[in-house]
């Protein structure tokens, strides 16, 4: 059954993979970039909006068949929307979001009822230059950025993950590419959920082949972005840990 929040690509959940030809990977994909960008998220679709709009070749992955449905971290403060400005971004978002300008506060009153205690603005700075808070479904902002670089080119490999890495010698780099990157990419979408997460798992691979991963290809990069959430396969490659909460 098809089904689509405004101003998102359909999606069909028995069968998640996006649809009106907007799908899976294919060989029109390049095999040596300069960047290549782990994850799909607000986060890696800013670092690619940005790069290709400096004429960096870039090549961003993700490892979901779509965006996601489910809205989560939703809220732009103002600032945030400054920098979207910056990129020509913030008309779209303030078209398409809720101005949130205050916040009101509930609490138990003393004849046993629920009471608004206290009522603030959103945001105090009193020289912001967007007063207010913008919220809009994580799958719309992720959209404003996938067609902004899609004028230049630029589209998400997905459903895809990295397998594996290699970092190779300046005598066995091609002209400057030393990170050999093994990517698996999803064939045969089964149990994938469009809002999940990278997992816990330490071995992509082994879980991509249970998922349906059955091709794999490689890919040349000078420099890898790990932008592949809290669980990051890319941080745990490195020998990274994450201080604070993962949720």
């Amino acid at each position: 059954m098809p089904f689509n929040y405004p101003n998102q690509i359909p999606v069909d959940f028995i069968n998640p993979q996006p649809l009106n030809g907007q799908t899976i990977h294919d060989s029109s994909f390049p095999d040596k970039v300069d960047v290549l960008i782990v994850g799909a998220g607000p986060a890696g679709l800013m670092a690619a909006n940005a790069l290709s709009s400096f004429g960096i070749n870039v090549r961003i992955i993700d490892q979901r068949p779509a965006s996601i449905v489910a809205g989560q971290a939703d809220g732009i403060q103002p600032r945030t929307t400054e920098v979207l400005q910056s990129y020509g971004l913030a008309n779209r978002l303030l078209r398409e979001g809720n101005q949130l300008w205050e916040i009101s506060f509930w609490n138990p009153g003393s004849r046993g009822t629920i009471e608004r205690s206290e009522r603030i603005p959103d945001v105090t700075t009193p020289t912001a230059r967007y007063p207010f808070e913008v919220t809009l479904h994580q799958g719309a902002i992720e959209n404003i950025f996938i067609d902004a670089m899609s004028t230049r080119g630029l589209i998400v490999d997905r459903p895809t993950t990295v397998h594996d890495w290699a970092i190779l010698s300046s005598t066995e780099a091609q002209n400057g590419y030393r990170i050999k990157i093994t990517l698996g990419h999803l064939t045969e979408p089964k149990h994938i959920k469009l809002s999940q997460f990278p997992s816990n798992n330490t071995d992509p691979k082994k879980e991509n082949e249970q998922n349906g991963y059955v091709k794999e290809t490689i890919v040349y990069a000078k420099y890898v972005i790990g932008c592949d959430g809290a669980h990051s396969w890319v941080r745990k490659k490195l020998g990274f840990t994450l201080n604070g909460e993962q949720t």
